[in-house]
């Protein structure tokens, strides 16, 4: 809530998790993490283990935050384990799935 002279805010901000995908949404959600979304960097070098974020020598400017912005999401609302890191097509690349703290 606000205090004053701030507007009052029109909703309340619930915490983290207190919302779970169920039905059709969740579906569609497993869909996506079962499809490129959640799996792109098996198939696509550029945020795969030759990611420059992830130490080598492929793209390092956009795309993989972009992947990250997708695939984050998904581990969240799907309640994947977090806390080991994402694997790409090869052993040497990964993609860490943070927890609640970073």
């Amino acid at each position: 809530m606000n205090r004053a002279p701030l507007a009052a805010q029109p909703f309340l901000q619930l915490p983290l998790g207190s919302i779970k995908p169920a039905g059709w949404l969740r579906r569609q959600l497993e869909i996506q993490a079962g499809g490129m979304g959640g799996r792109l960097d098996e198939v696509w070098p550029d945020v795969g283990a030759n990611s420059g974020w992830l130490g080598g020598t492929g793209e390092a400017w956009e795309r993989g935050p972009y992947f990250l912005d997708g695939l984050l999401p998904l581990a969240w609302l799907l309640d994947t384990d977090r806390s080991k890191p994402r694997r790409s097509g090869s052993s040497t690349g990964r993609w860490p799935i943070p927890g609640p703290t970073g």
